[in-house]
């Protein structure tokens, strides 16, 4: 079952699928207990693509990384600015880059786990699955210390084994509201001003540090600070972000 539709699309279908499934066993079938069952695996299913806030804040976050290149000088901008981010990082590049992942958490980052080889989940074997992400665990541990509690799959696709595997392995599966590059938008001025059109309160903003050329990505970083800012919104950590109810 693989899910893969844009962003407004995404997760009201899963939710769709399951809340159907649920009333036909219920109306059809009389099985109380089977519907009890699912409500609580549907409990369990942990996603986030946006914070519940009407305060205005956003979450900033970038994929691929620790790249040697790119993620310092994001690393500077950054800590110029003052604004918390989260890493979702490959497992083979941390093994590649480990300094540059111990500074992302000396300057207070969080680090989230995206796979150890960026791969298509949905084609993969569920053992292969629950490796991806398992052996990225294990070398962010190993360098730091520290467990990741945090998950993005690549290219954000979903499917139940990618859910049923994210739950095991006590993460939250954090998506994205709207993404800093984007085809349409050809300058670092142009990718900037897309997203400040774009956001609203409780926003993730999915940005890239890795795999390709970003240095329009971190020439675009000081546009996108200065105009949420300017617009009245504070950047803060994802984990602060999740947390807010109102």
């Amino acid at each position: 079952m693989k899910l893969n539709p844009s962003f407004k699309q995404r997760l009201p279908w899963i939710l769709l699928i399951i809340v159907t499934a649920l009333l036909i066993a219920v109306l059809f079938n009389n099985r109380y207990p089977i519907f009890q069952k699912s409500l609580y695996s549907l409990e369990k299913i942990d996603i986030a693509w946006m914070g519940y806030t009407n305060q205005k804040v956003v979450a900033l976050t970038f994929d691929d990384g620790p790249d040697p290149v790119y993620t310092p000088l994001i690393l500077k901008i950054l800590q110029r600015y003052h604004v918390p981010a989260t890493f979702f990082v490959e497992g083979a590049n941390v093994k590649k880059y480990p300094a540059v992942l111990r500074e992302e958490i000396k300057n207070g980052h969080l680090i989230g786990n995206h796979t150890y080889t960026h791969p298509h989940l949905s084609t993969l074997s569920p053992l292969h699955v629950k490796k991806e992400i398992a052996a990225t665990d294990q070398v962010v541990r190993t360098i730091t210390s520290q467990a990741t509690h945090y998950f993005r799959p690549p290219y954000e696709e979903l499917t139940e084994q990618i859910l049923l595997d994210s739950r095991e392995q006590h993460k939250q599966i954090i998506l994205s509201t709207v993404t800093l590059e984007h085809e349409l938008a050809k300058t670092p001025r142009a990718k900037a001003e897309r997203v400040i059109r774009s956001v609203f309160p409780g926003a993730i903003i999915l940005a890239h540090d890795g795999r390709l050329n970003r240095f329009s990505t971190v020439r675009a970083l000081p546009y996108l600070i200065r105009g949420l800012r300017a617009k009245g919104y504070r950047i803060i950590s994802l984990k602060d972000l999740l947390r807010k109810r109102s």
